[in-house]
């Protein structure tokens, strides 16, 4: 049994209220959590407001210090590492690559921050200079303070979260996921150990499930000037949302990676685009945004890259994700049950073109599947199972934005795709096309990492904001020369 507490005033706080027990997701284990109140959440915004002027005032190169000692000092206990797996499903290596990741975002993202525009997943940020001062900021309000709601299958977002309100010498109150809510307290600590003032950081938990907890998360949205909320639009609008009433005033942030699509066109070096394409889909990776979803034009180009899929996917090791040296995790026992309803062809919507021997080697494990979907009402480009890539050919490239918007259609809360582009022509060549697909982000032969000129965002093109070209990965930025 593990007891994991919130964080208020600058300290492990039990709460004023009863706890409740919850079991990890994937491989049991049980936890129990404070089931906070309007008091324990009272007592955060109150410690946030008293601590914001003291994060104001300190330095640029103060609050950068503070992240970097942060990011040496935090370990990651086993225990803790295996609580992630059992919460999440997530192969224990790539656990510990999230978790290097977010100690690595504490050492970057202060050099990107005063370097030039950032983006993360979609969302536009932007640094600010302030006058003849040294030191560039995030544009977050400085009256505060910031609360964030963090979904549960990325344990880097803590780090992404904490690190840009130090930055922006803010105070933040964070709600994780109950389904894994140790790590946000674990950062939240060494921060604060680190010199960042008691009670700008916070962290709280109630349980999402008890009726008489319903209106805090509006109660916490309406008492913040901003609201960072990762997840798609029906989540975000549910806490905003109680009883008729939503939050007007201040900023809502939304982060959501939204649907990725690659459009692979017949000029394609086709082993690459397949290399690229299963480890996205196929993965948890750390450098890229997963693409499950294949728009293949022409019929040569599509047996080629089902050819080389075939190769790549009688490789993959599947396997006990708590075991290192697994390549993929586990899937929820839905996921399981719907495809192997598709395989055993109790569905009707796709053929199956090849998948790898159909073994369960735990009660929740599936290996990767490549399937041929006949239809754009495919439920597999809308409910996006893990650890499956689903191809829709066509005859002509000029199909590929018609295409694009009959999927948004199925997508009602994804309306804006990234596409990442296989081709050896130029992106100038396609841009005619590419205007018309109104993608939010345009990757050019790379699975979603690399960004070039090519960079759209929001109906802006961004030619001419960055200097040198930038790398993207899931949740970080780095400048590259």
């Amino acid at each position: 049994m593990i007891d994991i507490n919130n964080f208020i005033a600058g300290k492990q706080h039990s709460g004023y209220s009863p706890r409740y027990s919850l079991a990890t997701t994937f491989f049991e284990q049980q936890y129990t959590l404070p089931n906070s109140s309007s008091v324990e959440i009272g007592l955060a915004l109150s410690t946030a407001r008293t601590a914001i002027p003291q994060a104001n005032a300190l330095k640029f190169s103060q609050r950068k210090n503070i992240l970097a000692q942060a990011s040496a000092n935090l370990t990651v206990n086993p225990e803790h590492e295996q609580f992630i797996v059992a919460a999440t499903g997530m192969p224990l290596k790539h656990v510990r690559q999230r978790l290097d990741l977010g100690r690595y975002l504490f050492t970057v993202l202060p050099d990107i921050c005063a370097q030039r525009y950032g983006l993360h997943n979609g969302q536009y940020m932007r640094a600010i200079h302030h006058g003849h001062k040294k030191g560039y900021e995030l544009r977050i309000p400085r009256d505060g303070p910031i609360s964030a709601f963090l979904p549960p299958n990325d344990p880097a977002e803590p780090f992404f979260v904490f690190a840009h309100a130090v930055l922006a010498g803010q105070a933040i109150i964070v709600k994780p996921s109950q389904q894994e809510p140790l790590t946000s307290v674990v950062v939240a600590d060494a921060l604060t150990t680190a010199g960042y003032p008691p009670g700008a950081l916070s962290v709280v938990h109630w349980n999402t499930s008890d009726a008489t907890r319903a209106p805090l998360a509006h109660t916490l949205c309406d008492e913040t000037t901003i609201r960072v909320l990762m997840g798609s639009s029906s989540t975000a609008q549910s806490l905003l949302s109680h009883n008729g009433e939503v939050v007007q005033h201040g900023t809502t942030v939304q982060y959501c990676a939204g649907h990725t699509a690659a459009v692979v066109l017949p000029d394609a070096d086709i082993p690459s685009t397949a290399a690229h394409l299963a480890h996205s889909a196929y993965n948890w990776t750390i450098d890229c945004v997963s693409t499950k979803t294949v728009i293949v034009v022409g019929k040569d180009a599509k047996q080629q890259l089902i050819d080389e899929l075939k190769k790549i996917i009688a490789t993959k090791k599947t396997g006990d994700p708590r075991k290192e040296e697994t390549d993929i995790g586990n899937v929820p026992k839905e996921g399981l049950d719907a495809l192997h309803a598709l395989l055993h062809g109790q569905q009707t919507f796709g053929a199956i073109t090849h998948h790898a021997p159909y073994t369960i080697t735990t009660p929740q494990q599936v290996t990767p599947i490549l399937c041929e979907a006949s239809s754009l009402q495919c439920p597999l480009f809308s409910q996006e199972p893990p650890y499956l890539l689903a191809l829709y050919a066509c005859a002509n490239e000029e199909d590929v934005p018609k295409i694009l918007d009959t999927l948004r259609q199925e997508l009602p809360v994804k309306k804006r795709m990234g596409i990442g582009l296989y081709t050896q022509r130029k992106v100038e060549e396609l841009l005619p096309i590419l205007e018309r697909c109104h993608a939010h982000l345009v990757f050019h032969n790379t699975p979603t990492i690399d960004l070039n000129f090519a960079l759209n965002h929001q109906d802006v093109f961004l030619a001419d904001e960055f200097l040198a070209p930038v790398s993207i990965s899931t949740n970080f930025l780095s400048s590259r020369s």
